[in-house]
């Protein structure tokens, strides 16, 4: 007996090339063997990608996000092909597009938004280490400032490379002074290695307490004649030494009456 069409065997697909053999995710490549016809799937180290078939021997296919280096597969009706060299995916180093807060010192921690965080093995601010960091996700860390920290460019570094900011952290050592304006609704501690200068008048509000470390020094000059002022529904802290007594004083060469307008701790 005799059919009246020609059989025709499905054949088992065979990879016998691509190009390029490196890429990053989202790259074109050509994959090139026989027997494609029946495509189904084509995969990068597992992970399934979209493809274009061209004829029987050639498909082209987008690395997939999530890849990773690993062998290229075709899937047909007649079997699996894998390719018998590893496609190297190319991890694009680490980006830094933001960090906040801008400045600091030691213990304040910082939150760095950017790319490629994933692995990441270091983070430093002005080329000294973080005390340490924390990895939110690929795209976030935390890091905490170092003691003897120093200002510059922040720089996140993982096996694919390193990624720098655009802009500078400010570092602020022992003896840096902070001009404090306006309110403060936040518990706050004022360390004793810090001088901090009241511009004008400074609230003390929402609920919150001033915590001001022993050693601390409070300033002001005559042309704003700081004021602090505890409203009552706040709280300030501070308790001085007999060896590091908290001193609330002028910030002129010359000193003068006036030039400290005091502090006002608001009853009801």
């Amino acid at each position: 007996v005799t059919s009246s069409v020609d059989f025709t065997p499905i054949l088992s697909p065979v990879i016998t090339t691509f190009t390029p053999e490196t890429g990053s995710i989202g790259d074109i490549v050509s994959i090139t063997g026989s027997s494609f016809n029946t495509v189904s799937n084509v995969a990068f180290n597992g992970i399934s990608a979209s493809y274009t078939l061209i004829d029987d021997n050639h498909i082209t296919s987008t690395v997939p996000t999530g890849s990773s280096t690993g062998l290229i597969t075709v899937l047909t009706a007649g079997g699996t092909a894998v390719s018998s060299i590893n496609f190297a995916v190319l991890i694009p180093p680490p980006t830094i597009t933001s960090f906040s807060p801008a400045s600091g010192i030691a213990g304040d921690k910082i939150t760095i938004i950017g790319t490629g965080f994933t692995n990441a093995t270091k983070v430093t601010f002005g080329g000294t280490d973080a005390a340490s960091f924390t990895l939110k996700d690929a795209t976030t860390i935390e890091a905490v400032i170092a003691t003897g920290g120093t200002s510059g460019k922040v720089a996140v570094t993982t096996p694919a490379g390193i990624g720098s900011s655009t802009s500078d952290f400010t570092f602020f050592g022992p003896g840096a002074r902070f001009d404090v304006r306006n309110v403060i609704n936040t518990n706050t501690t004022w360390k004793k290695d810090f001088v901090y200068r009241l511009r004008g008048y400074v609230y003390v509000t929402n609920n919150v307490t001033l915590t001001i470390e022993p050693g601390t020094k409070i300033v002001s000059n005559k042309d704003s004649a700081g004021v602090l002022v505890i409203t009552p529904d706040s709280k300030i802290i501070a308790e001085g030494t007999a060896t590091a007594p908290i001193v609330f004083t002028s910030a002129e060469a010359n000193p003068a009456p006036g030039d400290f307008g005091g502090v006002v701790i608001a009853g009801n």
